[in-house]
């Protein structure tokens, strides 16, 4: 129990005034330190201390004061002493002895809850009163000692002498109780009021036998005579008893005064405290406020001079605030006056006092003389200060500066008291300040986000409960074209697409009702020009002070230009899903169709056109050259085929490709070109963009079955700054235009959200593959360029394409190589190495070869063709070498073969490989690439080629 409160602060504060009455030498605050008990506890009467700290306090001041009965002495004249309480002495003195010592019983588990106590009444004069220890409990013998002498205190309060004690049962010998057999002497009064009551008895039983005895005459003298005895002994007993009455009236006259003088005191106090409260409830400007309680402190307090110093922003500085009492040129002096914060050697009072939150009470200033600076002196001493106190202001642990009343006229000595109210005073201006503080920071935040609103690029709107907006910043206008005053008032419904109504008005009531939070919610609200912005939106319940949902709060981010983004991104990543597929099949893929090119190959060069098989041969002929071009479009949509870029003009290329468009066009459809006749260049792959103006122009034809228009229109655009054009977002630049429109039947919304999807087509089976606008939309990404399509049902499509202009003169076009005719090329006889892992290529390339004198070595693996060539190397000539085939691979074969003979001429083929890992392939000395499938002519005249090269 070393650690748990037990005892009321009140008996120390009891020895306390004790020693301070009969030992005022002793330094108290030393021995206090020792318990570990402050000042501000023993003053506190709600306070309780432990059995160790009282213990402490015991140990030192016997030993100070070496009186083994310090604590008996001090109990004695605890009935007497303020920490008794007047209103308790009031009470007590007027009561008997006997009813007094009863009364302790219900005072005492106010002051110790270590024991409790029993009284019982003896006689008139005499009670019992027992002790007995709490469980847990030990207490010590020096606090038996201290209880006894209050127990013999209390009689002194009616007798003016102590009571006589016998303890002959103590817990601190045997036992867990101590009794207390108590009693005290008579007063004379009441000794001498039995003596009359006495004689007023015998007097009269006299007075009766003498009228019955003796004559008349001389009973009545008798009689006379006893009455008279009997009168004057009462007259005594009513002398005694009235100086008795003087003498406590006397005393109680004085706990009287000293009971109203705490009652003013008190209720100044309260009224401080209200009245400073009060005040800060009603003021937050600090300058005002601290101005308010320095005139409150003046006013309910008895010092000459107040005032407030707080911290700077820094905290290194205290700086006088606001102030009572003082001169001008006192005023002035504290408005100079630097107190040094951050100064470890500064020990001024206001600065100890602020640094260490510890509290001063000077009664005399030349106490702590050498403890201050010859700095502090001067002050002190300039503005003639003889006491003083001063407490620190703190909030929250923090200290915010001091405050500090001072005497120099007024003689009347500071208290434990006068401490105490400031110390309730302090943090209550803490607090005030710190509220005063908060409300000028929440007006600055108010102010921040009236900017941060003002000028925040997102919407952000407040409704009412029924959902008519409040207020809406700035940016509503800025982005959907309506003042402030065009909006609020109104619901939101009505700025919404029709479609959205039922689904914004259940969000609405989601938030209002069920008190449930959204954001990320994709919503079109519909400008004042009547476009359509799409704005991701977020709402969340507006509560007031009590939680009552009053409306929503909440914002619009306009996403327009994210989600178009959005859109490109994924239909590109759908392009390039399919493209990685395509790419990947693409090989495979043209070694069957060169397997089955080099079978038909082989027996045309066995007939001739009067064969009646030719027409078949013919045939197949076509078919495997429509699968070689879907294959190329595959892969020109996938961004496998590297682009070929060169400055050139629109112009000459559409009239290049329209000499081919009017062979597909039917004569019920009429074409209309318009090209601007100073069109600027731009940087493009011809064949690239020339697939782009025939994919754009069938799929046109086909779109007007019954006849129309087709119009082609070129012309120069210039972009200022971005902007939307035909739901596009272009920056600032050069362009030109190319547009190609029709009349045809048109497209609705969602299918003109798919028209760039590979595979997507609304064609018939058979008539189309889905990907002439896939491939469309990937060349004109490719060439930075950018596309958009508008349609409508029955109203025609138009596509938009813009590419960047360029300002460079166009380069000549490349002179095509003179490619021999059949017949024309001369026979070899050189030894080939042919590798590849399709047997069918295999056999009909060597078979081809062979007919023209080549002899051909074949090799179905990497390592067959390592193996082969390692023993032959001599005589092989030329390698023909497929680069994607299982196990070891084209491109480790390619390095083996140099490594072994590096001047071997080698030719790479493939259905499919990157242009970054061809250029790879070439640039490690491959002589020549040889793209599958192939036809007779381009393998032969390669071979030959590469044969012929000499190398440097």
């Amino acid at each position: 129990m070393g650690e748990t409160p037990l005892y009321s602060s009140r008996i120390i504060k009891s020895f306390h005034e004790y020693m301070g009455k009969y030992h005022p030498d002793c330094d108290m605050g030393r021995i206090l330190d020792y318990a570990g008990i402050t000042t501000y506890q023993i003053e506190d009467e709600g306070h309780w201390l432990t059995q160790s700290q009282v213990d402490r306090f015991y140990e030192i001041l016997e030993k100070t004061l070496a009186d083994p009965d310090i604590a008996r002495k001090a109990g004695q004249y605890t009935p007497f002493s303020k920490a008794g309480g007047a209103l308790s002495q009031y009470t007590l003195g007027f009561m008997t002895p006997v009813a007094a010592y009863a009364f302790i019983n219900k005072l005492y588990p106010h002051m110790s809850r270590g024991s409790s106590l029993e009284t019982r009444s003896l006689g008139p004069c005499q009670v019992e009163v027992v002790a007995i220890q709490n469980p847990g409990v030990t207490e010590k013998p020096y606090q038996c000692e201290n209880r006894r002498g209050v127990f013999e205190g209390i009689a002194k309060l009616f007798t003016n002498e102590l009571a006589h004690i016998e303890h002959d049962t103590c817990m601190h010998i045997s036992g867990d109780r101590c009794i207390y057999k108590i009693s005290w002497e008579e007063t004379p009064s009441f000794i001498w009021k039995r003596v009359s009551n006495f004689t007023s008895l015998v007097c009269i039983i006299a007075s009766l036998l003498v009228l019955y005895a003796f004559p008349v005459g001389y009973s009545v003298t008798a009689i006379l005579s006893m009455a008279l005895a009997a009168v004057g002994v009462s007259l005594y007993q009513m002398h005694l008893e009235k100086n008795e009455l003087t003498l406590t009236f006397k005393n109680h006259r004085a706990l009287a005064d000293d009971l109203l003088d705490e009652i003013n005191t008190r209720y100044n106090n309260t009224m401080l405290i209200q009245e400073i409260g009060q005040g800060a409830a009603n003021t937050l400007d600090i300058e005002e406020l601290m101005a308010f309680t320095m005139e409150t402190i003046k006013k309910r307090l008895n010092f000459d001079r107040g005032l407030i110093m707080l911290a700077n922003q820094g905290g290194t500085r205290l700086a006088y605030k606001v102030g009572y009492g003082y001169s001008s040129k006192e005023e002035a002096l504290l408005e100079s006056a630097e107190f040094h914060l951050d100064n470890p050697k500064s020990r001024g009072p206001f600065v100890v006092a602020f640094k260490k939150q510890k509290p001063f009470l000077v009664n005399d200033i030349r106490s702590i003389e050498k403890d201050i600076s010859e700095r502090t002196r001067d002050f002190i001493g300039n503005l003639h200060v003889e006491s003083f106190i001063c407490v620190p202001i703190i909030y929250e642990g923090k200290s915010e500066g001091i405050l500090a009343v001072d005497n120099h006229r007024l003689k009347r000595p500071l208290n434990q008291s006068d401490l105490n109210i400031f110390l309730g005073i302090a943090p209550q201006i803490g607090i005030s300040i710190n509220n005063a503080r908060s409300f000028q920071k929440i007006r600055e935040r108010e102010e921040r986000f009236r900017a941060l609103s003002e000028n925040a690029p997102d919407i952000i709107y407040t409704t009412d409960i029924a959902g008519a907006f409040t207020y809406v910043n700035p940016a509503w206008e800025r982005l959907l074209g309506h003042v402030k005053e065009e909006v609020c008032g109104k619901y939101f419904v009505a700025f919404v697409k029709p479609d959205d109504v039922r689904r914004f008005s259940k969000l609405f009531k989601d938030i209002r009702d069920g008190r449930r939070h959204f954001g990320g919610v994709d919503g079109t609200i519909i400008h004042k020009n009547g476009s359509e912005r799409i704005f991701n939106m977020s709402g969340a319940p507006n509560l007031d002070a009590a939680g009552n949902c009053v409306g929503v709060v909440g914002t619009f981010r306009d996403v327009t230009k994210q989600r178009s983004l959005e859109n490109q991104l994924l239909h590109a990543s759908k392009m390039e899903a399919v493209g990685t597929l395509t790419g990947g099949i693409a090989h495979d893929f043209n070694n069957i169709i060169q397997a089955i090119s080099g079978y038909n190959q082989l027996l045309m060069m066995k007939k001739n056109e009067s064969d009646p098989d030719w027409k078949y041969l013919t045939n197949i002929d076509r078919l495997n050259q429509r699968a070689t071009d879907l294959v190329k479009q595959l892969l020109i949509f996938s961004r496998k085929v590297e682009i070929k870029l060169q400055a050139m003009d629109l112009n000459e290329e559409i009239k290049v490709y329209y000499n081919l468009l009017k062979e597909v066009i039917p004569r019920m459809i009429s074409v209309d070109l318009d090209m601007d006749a100073n069109l600027w260049k731009i940087k493009g792959d011809p064949a690239q963009l020339g697939q782009v103006f025939m994919n754009l122009s069938v799929n046109a034809r086909d779109a007007m079955q019954e006849g129309g228009v087709l119009r082609i229109k070129t012309e120069n655009v210039i972009v200022e700054e971005k902007t939307m054009r035909h739901g596009m977002e272009l920056n600032p630049g050069c362009f030109v235009l190319l547009r190609v429109s029709d009349t045809g039947h048109g497209m609705n919304p969602e299918t003109r959200a798919h028209i760039f999807e590979p595979f997507y087509s609304t064609k018939e089976a058979g008539q189309g593959t889905g990907l002439g606008l896939a491939v469309v939309y990937g060349i004109v990404a490719d060439h930075g360029g950018h596309i958009c399509c508008e349609s409508e049902p029955a109203r025609g499509t138009t596509f938009n394409i813009y590419f960047p202009a360029l300002d460079v003169p166009v380069s000549e076009a490349p002179v095509a190589d003179h490619e021999p005719e059949e017949g024309k090329f001369s026979a070899g006889g050189e030894i080939l190495l042919l590798v590849d892992d399709e047997e069918h290529l295999l056999e009909t390339t060597k078979l081809l070869l062979e007919q023209y004198g080549y002899q051909v070595l074949t090799a179905e693996s990497g390592e067959k063709a390592i193996e082969i060539f390692s023993s032959e190397k001599t005589k092989i000539a030329l390698v023909i070498l497929d680069l994607l085939m299982p196990g070891m691979g084209g491109i480790k074969s390619f390095d083996a073969l140099r490594n072994l003979d590096p001047n071997i001429k080698i030719i790479i083929s493939s259905g499919y490989m990157a242009s970054s890992k061809q250029r790879d392939v070439m640039d490690k000395g491959a002589a020549g690439f040889l793209q599958k499938p192939y036809r007779r002519l381009d393998i032969l005249k390669l071979v030959r080629r590469v044969l012929d090269q000499t190398f440097q």
